[in-house]
């Protein structure tokens, strides 16, 4: 399991690596803990998605730790995310939260500073779980952030030019750089993602018809193809 540990406190950041060092040496070796270390937010949000567990405390930046654990659920992480109090106090902060944010905000943990053995040790035994029942996710990179989506957030992606430019669910899109046959390929472990063309690729819950020799789309848009993909899809749906 890999753990990201985003506090800007030096001694608090410290201690907290200690704890996690010999929480580590207690397991077994097909369960050891993998620690990196962070001191700002642009560095934790590099690549979010190799990480199955947050422990965030930022107070002495524009972005403090709230702020940031909503932004790694923007950017599609799913793991326990962990807000460790000492001189922010997290809990009253999401108590003043409009009912949207708070919805999100129902999934993040809390873990007071100094830390108790006995505290950190819960929070890492459901991490462990947590990790074990993951659900996987598709990377989707742009020039300036990353989205980690599951399968069924998937709507539809089109080549454009030398960039993919990808729908997802909740009027998200992102435009990434490739050719989408190579999307389709790294993709082909979930299997409700179709190809229709050489420039379209499709959730199959989004095709709203088929025609004689094209795909109608949920959002209305019409896809030409030929007839062997007609015929799957007729099979298939």
């Amino acid at each position: 399991m890999h753990i990201a540990v985003c506090i800007d406190n030096t001694a608090n950041r410290k201690q907290m690596e200690r704890l996690l060092h010999r929480a580590s040496d207690k397991q077994p070796a097909d369960k050891v803990y993998y620690i990196d270390s962070f001191g700002s937010v642009s560095a934790v949000m590099c690549k979010p998605k190799l990480y199955d567990l947050f422990l965030l405390d930022i107070v002495e930046a524009d972005t403090n730790g709230l702020t940031l654990a909503f932004m790694l659920r923007s950017a599609g992480v799913t793991c326990p995310i962990v807000l460790c109090s000492d001189k922010v106090d997290y809990r009253s902060q999401i108590e003043e939260l409009n009912k949207e944010d708070a919805e999100i905000a129902s999934s993040f943990l809390f873990l007071d500073q100094p830390v108790k053995v006995a505290e950190l040790d819960k929070i890492l035994e459901h991490a462990q779980v947590c990790f074990e029942n993951s659900i996987p996710t598709m990377e989707l990179r742009s020039d300036n952030y990353t989205i980690y989506a599951r399968e069924e957030e998937f709507l539809y992606a089109t080549q454009e030019k030398e960039r993919i430019l990808v729908r997802l669910t909740k009027d998200r899109q992102i435009a990434v750089f490739g050719q989408l046959y190579n999307l389709y390929e790294e993709t082909m472990n979930f299997s409700n993602l179709l190809l229709l063309t050489d420039s379209c690729m499709v959730h199959r819950d989004y095709i709203d018809s088929i025609g004689f020799m094209s795909v109608k789309l949920k959002n209305g848009a019409t896809v030409h193809t030929g007839r062997r993909v007609i015929k799957l899809l007729k099979d298939i749906l």
